[in-house]
């Protein structure tokens, strides 16, 4: 038993620092949302901001709520947030123009298929554990 909860909470450990970010216009600014996988703020977390040409206009950070708001705006922005730990998150942001991709974070196929295998694996691990415990 002891086994099985380890394994479920290290499985827990492995999703917790996913760093999510949002972006939303509103009134001629740009609000920048970012939080981790356990719907946790990304706290104090910096937050560049770069042009079109990838320059950097400027540097900030997240409030206590894990947002930051971009009063003077460009037609295309690049917005990057690092977590402490070296998490970090990058979307591009076209005023007027927010397309799906940017509300929803884009999951690579080889992260999917990576997970996948993971989570059948320790699925099977933990059956294994639950036999031998039975005998």
């Amino acid at each position: 038993m002891r086994i099985l909860l380890l394994s479920i909470f290290l499985v827990n450990i492995l999703f917790a620092h996913k760093l999510n970010l949002f972006l939303f216009e509103e009134e001629k600014s740009i609000y920048i949302s970012s939080y981790f996988a356990s719907g946790a703020p990304c706290k104090n977390c910096k937050v560049d901001i770069y042009n079109q040409e990838k320059r950097l206009l400027t540097s900030a950070t997240t409030d206590k709520n894990g947002e930051y708001i971009i009063e003077k705006v460009e037609a295309k922005l690049f917005v990057k947030v690092e977590a402490i730990g070296g998490h970090a998150v990058e979307k591009e942001f076209e005023l007027k123009s927010i397309k799906s991709k940017q509300d929803v974070e884009d999951i690579k196929p080889e992260n999917s298929l990576f997970q996948s295998i993971l989570a059948i694996l320790l699925i099977g691990i933990i059956f294994l554990l639950l036999k031998r415990i039975k005998k």
